[in-house]
């Protein structure tokens, strides 16, 4: 048969990742690049146009009403699928909330994606239970490039956060190992990555939640985690200690 429409594979797709009990779903959401550059090409076109306007007198305008167009979304969605010995992502494109016009399946590797993110609206970062870390284009699709940690944290990454101001990306286990990237990036047109460094502090306390705050002062963050045993951290990023215990 035809298969499936479109639609309801996405809404069955999106439906088996938030009914997943043994594990919160991992997934992000991302203006379309390709969208998001046809908008931008529009604009230049009008700005250029505003010459021509400066001509036109009140009664050469035609009133028109339009309904405000919504931005294309791209959802990428995790799938450990295991059984079948690949970890996949899987891109569905949304040009309305209800409306799913796209949908496609990267396979990734052999292990579990354990975090994923949004790097400078641009890129997508995951990191799999190896600490291999996979990036990939938001406009092509296709993966950028691919870095293997060279570090050994046996607990899981739980939480990935992008600190695109600082061209720094963060990952917290859940025994409060903390990992900070240096993203070194090339000026090519692919916008691949040169070079990543890292720093690595080891907190040895195991951790259930984390967010990420902007500092007051200064353009830096702090990492704030709960703990299992019912307190509340702070660590700071610039200085790398921990600043307080609630």
């Amino acid at each position: 048969g035809a298969g499936a429409p479109l639609e309801q594979v996405a809404v069955e797709t999106v439906r088996a990742v938030l009914e997943d009990n043994e594990q919160a779903p991992l997934m992000v959401t991302c203006l379309n690049q390709e969208e998001f550059e046809s908008d931008y090409e529009e604009s230049e076109e009008a700005e250029k146009a505003t010459d021509y306007d400066d001509y036109l007198t009140e009664s050469d305008y035609v009133e028109e009403v339009e309904e405000e167009e919504e931005d294309a979304v791209d959802l990428w969605i995790v799938r450990n699928s295991l059984d079948e010995g690949m970890s996949q992502l899987e891109i569905l494109t949304y040009e309305n909330k209800q409306n799913c016009t796209n949908r496609k399946l990267i396979n990734i590797c052999n292990e579990p994606i354990e975090a994923i993110c949004v790097y400078k609206s641009n890129q997508i970062w995951c990191v799999d239970s190896s600490k291999c870390i996979f990036i990939y284009c938001c406009k092509t699709y296709k993966k950028l490039n691919q870095y293997l940690l060279d570090i050994k944290i046996e607990s899981k990454i739980e939480w990935m956060y992008s600190l695109d101001s600082m061209d720094k990306l963060l990952m917290c286990s859940n025994n409060g190992t903390i990992l900070i990237l240096n993203i070194y990036s090339s000026t090519r047109a692919d916008q691949s990555i040169d070079e990543l460094e890292y720093i690595l502090f080891n907190l040895s306390l195991p951790v259930h939640s984390s967010v990420i705050i902007p500092t007051r002062y200064d353009k830096n963050y702090d990492l704030w985690l709960g703990s299992n045993n019912g307190d509340l951290l702070s660590f700071s990023l610039k200085t790398m200690k921990l600043i307080g215990c609630y």
